[in-house]
């Protein structure tokens, strides 16, 4: 007698814009091979579709556990954006489960759940207080007071990201980069299963099937220049405004190319990149088209001959952007840190965070001015595209978890429970021991 397939509750935002909505409309069709798969996603928002389905909406304040606790598995993408990720959040908080992170460092969205939705913003400082003793409890006042400089920007991240409470219900893992699995095997060690494997590229294909891109003449793209491309949320970390500085300083290179900025922004960054443009009298060779639709900003990938998906801080655990470039096999232009270290150097083009200026002025000049260059990194972007970044092979590590998840129920979950309450600034040696002999105390009272 065949047996049942799994069910699977699969939260994730679905909003028009979300690269996560993106990544599970590529991620569910395929996981229905292995398992009876309902995408369940936030109530506000424009929806994207799922493999053709209606995500099923969530009801607010966790008001939907009820119905997903009748699934196997419940698996909650989390990432930083308060707006996208809040209700998911609340129904992890009652209900235990596998996380995919999108994300590592996830201090904006806990103070924007403390000042938005909780209306407290007190609440903040004491979760940091709680993970990283008093000197996160100090950061944290003075961000709630005087806002986030550029600095603390850079230090929240890297010494206080803030994903711990993102793994306190967590029954099993899924990270995308070995950096991340590092970061965080560091505080849990082995007590929560985990996976790790590259996103995949995206699948397109439903999207466009009977909707060719448009070329250069549609989007009045030069024919022979080499065209720039950077998309996406702009800000100061994706390093846009310093692209264009050292592109714009560069007389042989910017003759020889325009640059296409696709994507919103903050106001104030987009000013920015505005009044930069004009000082460099560049307005005829920088294009800015703010927030395109799908189909236009892939139409700008696909007619693009490099992408720049710089990042500094870099705070995902992979990168959306990075992965869109990947599936138009564009040549790439990224920052050498975080997951972006793990990328080899002979698929990608890499700049050095120390060495900013420099190492972007030399590999523009490169990419721009040695189409042999660019040839072969296309052509050796096509083979680590294949090995890497398949979406089977994703979904296959997905279906892997969820089983190691369901096998790891029972002492492992009481160990990883109680790791989960004792603070992270007491040391990963400290809480992994004590987590153990808690675990062990439970055992022996039968409970």
């Amino acid at each position: 007698m065949k047996r049942p397939q799994p069910t699977v509750a699969w939260l994730s935002p679905m909003g028009a814009h979300s690269a996560i909505g993106r990544y599970t409309s590529t991620v569910v069709p395929l996981l229905e091979a292995s398992a009876s798969v309902d995408v369940w996603a936030p109530r506000a928002h424009t929806m994207q579709t799922a493999g053709g389905r209606e995500p099923r909406t969530l009801m607010p304040a966790g008001g939907s556990v009820e119905e997903l606790s009748r699934y196997d598995f419940v698996v909650y993408n989390m990432g930083n954006s308060c707006d996208y990720h809040a209700e998911i959040f609340e129904h992890y908080l009652r209900l235990p489960g596998v996380v995919v992170m999108h994300d590592l460092a996830m201090s904006g969205f806990f103070e924007t759940y403390a000042r938005e939705r909780l209306s407290r913003p007190e609440w903040y400082m004491a979760l940091m207080a709680y993970v990283y003793g008093r000197e996160g409890e100090k950061l944290a006042s003075r961000t709630l007071v005087s806002g986030r400089s550029r600095a603390q920007e850079v230090t929240l991240a890297e010494r206080f990201p803030l994903f711990e409470p993102c793994l306190w219900n967590a029954t099993g893992l899924m990270l995308h980069s070995r950096s991340a699995a590092a970061r965080v095997s560091g505080h849990y060690g082995d007590l929560v299963p985990t996976k790790t494997s590259e996103l995949p590229y995206f699948d397109y294909s439903r999207d466009y099937s009977e909707r060719p891109w448009l070329g250069r003449p549609e989007l009045d793209l030069p024919a022979d220049k080499v065209v720039i491309l950077a998309s996406g949320w702009m800000d100061t970390p994706k390093r846009v405004a310093r692209l264009l500085e050292i592109w714009g300083s560069d007389t042989e290179v910017r003759e020889r190319s325009v640059v296409v900025i696709a994507g919103r922004g903050s106001a104030e960054y987009m000013a920015r990149l505005h009044e930069i443009a004009r000082d460099l009298d560049g307005l005829d060779r920088v294009r800015f088209v703010e927030g395109p639709t799908d189909h236009l900003l892939h139409s700008y990938m696909n007619a693009s001959d490099l992408i720049s998906v710089m990042r500094l801080p870099c705070t995902e655990t992979a990168s959306a952007s990075l992965v869109e470039s990947i599936h138009f096999g564009k040549p790439v232009l990224l920052t050498d840190t975080g997951p972006y270290a793990e990328l080899p150097g002979d698929v990608f083009a890499k700049v050095d965070p120390l060495d900013e200026e420099a190492s972007i002025r030399c590999e523009l000049r490169r990419m721009v001015l040695d189409v042999g260059y660019r040839e072969a990194l296309k052509k050796q972007m096509e083979r680590y595209r294949g090995e890497h970044h398949d979406p089977a092979a994703y979904c296959g590590a997905v279906m892997d978890l969820l089983r190691a998840s369901a096998d790891a129920a029972g002492p492992l979950s009481a160990i990883a429970a109680e790791a989960a309450r004792l603070p992270r600034h007491t040391g990963p040696a400290k809480v992994i021991e004590a987590a153990r002999l808690r675990a062990a105390a439970l055992a022996r009272s039968g409970l």
